[in-house]
């Protein structure tokens, strides 16, 4: 990515097997240790990606309905 301060990604993961995506989330973790930053990602795939959470926004109908941390989701 350009490592803009704030990077987007909607569903980036679209079109990779469970192989390809498991090597994105590490290369994104990795590349994020090197030049820390916003990183907004839209995504279904919840369970795969939590442990590279922070904050969770839920948005239903473009209106956030629930927010919080990951460990505060976790604990609902």
């Amino acid at each position: 990515a350009s490592q803009a301060p704030i990077t987007i990604f909607d569903e980036p993961y679209l079109g990779m097997d469970a192989t390809a995506r498991t090597l994105f989330y590490d290369l994104l973790l990795a590349d994020y240790a090197e030049h820390p930053r916003t990183i907004i990602v839209s995504t279904h795939l919840i369970d795969e990606m939590e442990n590279m959470f922070e904050d969770i926004i839920l948005l239903d109908r473009g209106r956030a309905r629930s927010t919080g941390t990951i460990d505060e989701f976790r604990s609902r």
